[in-house]
């Protein structure tokens, strides 16, 4: 049962990622994976959870 649940939400936001996809490139002709969009990008595969975690806390304090 919760092996099912996961994949019900893994293709929910598979669906969700496509179409905020396809919003981003009609309305504003921008691909929605591009960086140089965001403020703020944390790679935690070369930080910690609690070092991002601390970035965004001091993103939101500034």
């Amino acid at each position: 049962l919760l092996a099912s649940r996961i994949c019900d939400v893994e293709e929910y936001i598979i669906e969700q990622d496509k179409k905020e996809k396809k919003f981003m490139e009609f309305f504003y002709n921008v691909d929605w994976l591009d960086p140089s969009l965001f403020s703020l990008e944390i790679n935690l595969s070369k930080v910690s959870r609690e070092e991002g975690i601390q970035q965004v806390i001091d993103l939101i304090s500034a």
